[in-house]
């Protein structure tokens, strides 16, 4: 049986991802409990969306569970946990837990809610690269520069055109998995992975923008009555559509 207010259609919402109705007496928070996601991700799906003045009615996209988290891993609070304690077995200071948790109660903790904390994968990636051995006589033979540094040659990665969303992909790729950033590198795969990051976004987009004007109403009949009220309410839909796409292709 489905929980109460929980559906499928209605507002337009990332893949995955599903409609609900505010009920009377909801915050993110319980939400969030209720659902098993985060405040994190309800508030980066629904952009522009003011929690705290939302009355029972109206329609918000539930995350499923490969949102609950922009960057690191969720974490489910067992019994006995409190923000100080998660913060200590995990090494990071409550501050940057707090970071990672907009909106949670620090003193109101609940057995089953799920927080955003560090990936461990990552540490463990960068734990387990193996090192270059050395020769026999403890030494690398010089290189034709006197440099001491291997020089790993890269496979010819092809030529593509890299859009705004492809380079958005990088710099996340850089900045947060750069892990999977340098395999792409060196496999001879990163510009493909770009281009293919970049079309995907840019066809979603079409999709996403078009049914939202035609679910609000924003016609060719009202840009011919009131140019600036559809450039206005356009671009509102842009704004929202590209919120969804980096959720769903860019950020993951």
């Amino acid at each position: 049986m489905e929980q109460q207010g929980r559906r499928a259609i209605g507002r337009v919402c990332p893949r995955g991802a599903e409609s609900y109705t505010w009920q009377e007496g909801d915050t993110a928070e319980r939400i969030a409990r209720t659902y098993a996601t985060t405040v994190q991700a309800l508030q980066v799906i629904n952009p522009g969306v003011d929690f705290a003045t939302l009355t029972a009615g109206e329609e918000i996209c539930l995350p499923n569970f490969i949102y609950t988290c922009i960057s690191g891993q969720p974490y489910v609070v067992e019994d006995g946990d409190t923000f100080a304690s998660i913060a200590a077995r995990l090494d990071i200071t409550t501050f940057e837990l707090a970071e990672r948790n907009p909106g949670v109660s620090q003193n109101n903790l609940t057995v089953g809610q799920v927080l955003c904390v560090p990936a461990k994968a990552d540490d463990a990636d960068d734990a387990q690269t193996p090192a270059i051995p050395l020769p026999d006589d403890g030494e690398y033979p010089a290189l034709p520069d006197d440099s001491q540094t291997p020089v790993i040659p890269l496979p010819d990665d092809g030529e593509y055109q890299i859009g705004k969303y492809g380079r958005m992909r990088r710099s996340y790729l850089k900045e947060h998995r750069p892990i999977l950033y340098t395999n792409l590198l060196t496999s001879g795969t990163l510009h493909r992975h770009l281009a293919e990051i970049d079309q995907a976004c840019n066809e979603r987009m079409e999709i996403i923008v078009s049914a939202m004007a035609k679910r609000e109403g924003v016609t060719e009949a009202l840009k011919a009555a009131d140019q600036m009220e559809w450039v206005r309410r356009m671009n509102s839909i842009r704004s929202r559509a590209e919120e969804i796409i980096l959720t769903e292709l860019v950020y993951e």
